[in-house]
């Protein structure tokens, strides 16, 4: 029995008899000032990606920490609607609510205890490391 004749082939085509051209008239065709020959040249030549990044992600504002929190759409809107309505920035707007709802919410009595039971711990053990410290320092002669 005679193989069947495939009209498609999976070989690789042979590249074109002069790449270097190809690619100098593809980087001329793009409007770089030049003809490049060397990729590492085309390399050096094009923007970095971090510049992409970075001019996509927001600046980072001093004093303030970046959170991710998910909340129902219909909130999301409303207070979109509010920061639109009163031209204000939603950052500012979400912390000011959490603000005052943390400023109207009084810790329990044995919340502020273990709180005071730990700022002492921590006060006294600073006061312990100081003194070591002192100590240490003289006796180095320093």
């Amino acid at each position: 029995m005679a193989k069947k004749q495939v009209a498609v082939s999976l070989r690789k085509p042979p590249p074109p008899a002069d790449l270097e051209k190809l690619v100098v008239d593809a980087v001329n065709d793009a409007g770089s000032p030049r003809p490049v020959s060397d990729v590492r040249e085309l390399k050096a030549d094009a923007p970095q990606a971090d510049a992409f990044v970075s001019a996509a992600k927001p600046a980072s504002v001093p004093g303030m920490r970046a959170v991710t929190v998910q909340l129902p759409e219909a909130v999301v809107e409303r207070l979109l609607a509010y920061c639109r309505l009163h031209e204000r920035e939603l950052n500012d707007v979400v912390a000011e609510i959490i603000a005052r709802h943390l400023a109207s919410q009084r810790p329990s009595s044995q919340v502020e205890k273990a709180f005071d039971t730990a700022y002492e711990w921590v006060r006294s053990q600073l006061v312990v490391m100081t003194s070591l410290r002192t100590r240490v320092l003289q006796f180095a002669g320093w």
